[in-house]
């Protein structure tokens, strides 16, 4: 849809999508310690306030948006970050998705001029375990933006209001694969057990080499 163009992305958009990372201190103003870490916004993303003063997360009621809500604790020399109230979004452009139940723990750690993030989301909607993802930050003494352009909508052929879609039951690409590749629809769906090799013995009676496949994987060798 054109107006969700410019829609906001989820936190996990701090280590998925190609940003710079600028980060500060936002000192008490009575006692100078530190209440707060803010990590600044992008183009599509908001900024990330890091709670640092032991506040509750609020009840699992209360509004969810893009920006979530954070808080953080300290072990040893890491910084390790919850995030939950986060709206719908999705964890990889390829259309992955992530749901508004979805809990994002972030760590921070620091060697040097290095800061490594290690995220890990926990969905119960969309993932059987968690889905990790990290990424390295190198210290720059120069000015590092806080945002892009202003995000603008493009046409992409759809009018305002209307999502194409199938209706349940009615896509017909839904066992596309298995036809292609003569994969079982259990291992294109099963989720996480599907990734290690002991799967393979569980539905190698299910597994059938079609023509087709052979010919595609014979065009993608050549």
């Amino acid at each position: 849809m054109p107006e969700r163009t410019c829609w906001f992305q989820t936190q996990w958009h701090i280590a998925a999508g190609p940003f710079s990372l600028r980060m500060w201190a936002v000192p008490d103003p009575i006692t100078g310690k530190v209440l707060a870490w803010t990590i600044a916004a992008w183009e599509t993303r908001a900024p990330m306030i890091i709670w640092m003063d032991g506040r509750p997360h609020p009840s699992k009621n209360a509004p969810h948006d893009q920006t979530g809500f954070t808080t953080g604790v300290w072990n040893g020399n890491e910084l390790v970050a919850t995030t939950t109230h986060l709206k719908t979004g999705y964890i990889r452009r390829n259309g992955a998705a992530s749901s508004d139940q979805a809990t994002i723990t972030t760590h921070f750690r620091r060697h040097g001029d290095l800061l490594t993030l290690t995220l890990l989301m926990d969905d119960p909607v969309y993932l059987t375990e968690p889905y990790i993802l990290t990424r390295s930050y190198n210290l720059s003494t120069n000015p590092v933006a806080i945002g892009g352009p202003p995000c603008i909508v493009g046409d992409e052929g759809v009018e305002s209001g209307r999502v194409p879609h199938y209706l349940p039951g009615k896509n017909p690409f839904i066992d596309e694969i298995a036809k292609r590749y003569g994969i079982p629809a259990d291992a294109a769906m099963g989720g996480a057990e599907t990734m290690y090799p002991e799967y393979r013995e569980k539905i190698r009676s299910k597994f059938v080499r079609r023509s087709s496949a052979r010919s595609t994987a014979a065009s993608a060798i050549s």
